[in-house]
C-alpha cells in the first residue's frame, strides 16, 4: 500500500488481518500472508527488546514512532521479516523517508 503511515495504521491493520481471517468471502483454508501481523507478533513476545514500548493493546504507543520503524527495520533485516522484504517495496520507500527526515 503506497503512502500508508504504517505506524499510525497499526490498529487498522489489525482489523484488516482479523477480517481476512474471519470473512466468509475469504478461503480460511489458505494462509493469510500478513507481514505486519507477523512483525507485531514478534515484538509482542515477552522476550522481545521492543515489548517495553508497546501499549496495552500491543501497539507501539504515542511517541514511539522512531522505535516502531527501528524495530521494523531490525525485523526485516535480521529476523523473521527477511522473507517479506521483496513483497513490500513500499516499506523500503517509507524507511528511506524516515531515515532522511
Amino acid at each position: 500500500m503506497r503512502d500508508l503511515n504504517y505506524f499510525a495504521a497499526q490498529k487498522d491493520l489489525d482489523k484488516l488481518h482479523n477480517y481476512l481471517n474471519t470473512s466468509k468471502f475469504i478461503d480460511t483454508n489458505e494462509a493469510i500472508e500478513d507481514w505486519h501481523w507477523e512483525f507485531q507478533d514478534s515484538v509482542r513476545q515477552t522476550t522481545s527488546e521492543w515489548n517495553k514500548y508497546l501499549d496495552v493493546h500491543g501497539h507501539f504507543g504515542e511517541g514511539q514512532k522512531d522505535n516502531y520503524y527501528t524495530a521494523l527495520h531490525q525485523w526485516y533485516t535480521d529476523g523473521g521479516g527477511t522473507r517479506y522484504v521483496t513483497s513490500c517495496a513500499c516499506w523500503w520507500y517509507s524507511m528511506l523517508v524516515v531515515l532522511v527526515v
